[in-house]
């Protein structure tokens, strides 16, 4: 609980992974003589835990395409926010040509494997293509070196008594970023636009 105002405010902690995505070797099975170098971009995707049913949820963590090289460079960082007892982290390399969009091949880091403790590391994934084995004797297709920093933070929830209250002070700017950039409800959002 934090102080806001004279009141108390709950608080929810949430954990959140801070990817960033340093450089691949790409070796897929190719020849390189006859092949041109890959224009290649990674993308996260979260595999989350929803009961019986696995969900792939695509986040906006998408790197920029480095073109014509075999071994891309990115550095590009994001924030996502995870579930440390459930999900898993899948990075998907891909292919961007100016026609078509091909998949290169993926790597996963699961989460639960480090559980509910702060951890910052950087990784080296061996990529694979699930399409074409699991076989952990199939030929790689190259490698992924990114780093992790899992965290947690609290986050002020907003009561149903700030958005009712009649003499609100606080600006739209001050209770969403009081929000601690936790997805607001439709009815929060409306309510707020309203009052401004």
């Amino acid at each position: 609980r934090i102080s806001c105002e004279g009141r108390t405010m709950r608080e929810k902690e949430l954990w959140f992974s801070e990817i960033t995505i340093h450089e691949a070797e790409l070796t897929g099975p190719r020849s390189e003589l006859l092949s041109p170098a890959p224009s290649s971009f990674v993308q996260l995707f979260v595999l989350a835990v929803k009961g019986n049913t696995t969900l792939t949820v695509p986040t906006d963590a998408k790197t920029k395409v480095v073109r014509d090289s075999w071994l891309p460079a990115w550095g590009d960082s994001f924030e996502v926010p995870v579930n440390p007892n459930e999900d898993i982290l899948v990075f998907k390399v891909y292919d961007k040509q100016s026609i078509q969009t091909s998949f290169m091949g993926l790597c996963m880091f699961p989460l639960p494997t480090i559980g509910t403790r702060e951890y910052s590391k950087q990784e080296t994934f061996e990529l694979f293509d699930p399409s074409i084995s699991t076989d952990v004797s199939a030929p790689s297709l190259g490698y992924l070196s990114v780093t992790i920093d899992l965290r947690k933070q609290f986050v002020p929830l907003l009561e149903l008594e700030d958005l009712q209250a009649p003499n609100r002070s606080l600006s739209l700017e001050d209770k969403t970023q009081g929000a601690g950039g936790r997805f607001l409800g439709i009815g929060e959002l409306a309510d707020l636009l309203l009052e401004q």
